[in-house]
């Protein structure tokens, strides 16, 4: 009947829909329920709050299950890696300032920085050892990489020496492990012992 389109001070027809123009003034609500009340119905235009007539059926759509299927696998891939994150990390970078340096009994040492990370709201005493990453053969470590504490979320910085055959000619792999005070390996971390003639 138009009487919504008559009636609107912008001359907006709200059959089409919402629009940016409309000042919310409710002049085509009433107009609606003036021309439906004489037909005893209730007014085609109203305003809803929530789920409105059609209950909750109306949310469900594409777009809401695409939504969700996105949160859910975010929401996922946080609790993993919430769940699974190491209890410590380990860095570890050779000293390039600091020549390696022959020794007395023949071996060669090279120096190395280790920065350790405790990941836990507990205080930890760890340690620091190295294996040859081919065969797993444990490496001599001099300085202090044992009875190493770290407060919660602390961090720390241990410098060490790598002891090694005195002719190597070719690098050599190497493997760190930091383990807890009850040998059970927290990180892990690469390193390289170059060559050396």
């Amino acid at each position: 009947c138009q009487a919504c389109l008559r009636a609107c001070p912008m001359g907006i027809d709200i059959r089409r829909g919402f629009q940016v123009e409309c000042i919310n003034c409710a002049a085509c609500l009433d107009a609606c329920r003036t021309v439906m009340a004489k037909r005893r119905q209730p007014g085609i235009i109203r305003y809803t709050f929530g789920a409105g007539p059609a209950g909750w059926r109306a949310l469900l759509s594409p777009r809401l299950g695409l939504v969700a299927l996105v949160f859910l696998l975010l929401s996922g891939a946080f609790l993993y890696s919430a769940l699974h994150r190491p209890e410590a990390s380990l860095k570890v970078r050779r000293l390039a300032e600091a020549a390696p340096r022959s020794m007395a009994d023949g071996r060669t040492a090279v120096f190395y920085e280790a920065y350790l990370e405790n990941r836990t709201e507990g205080e930890r005493t760890v340690a620091l050892s190295a294996f040859q990453a081919k065969d797993a053969e444990p490496v001599e470590l001099q300085g202090q990489i044992r009875r190493l504490l770290l407060a919660p979320g602390g961090r720390r910085k241990v410098t060490f020496t790598v002891l090694g055959e005195a002719v190597r000619p070719a690098p050599l792999s190497l493997e760190l492990v930091l383990t807890d005070e009850n040998g059970r390996p927290l990180a892990k971390a690469s390193a390289t012992l170059p060559a050396s003639n």
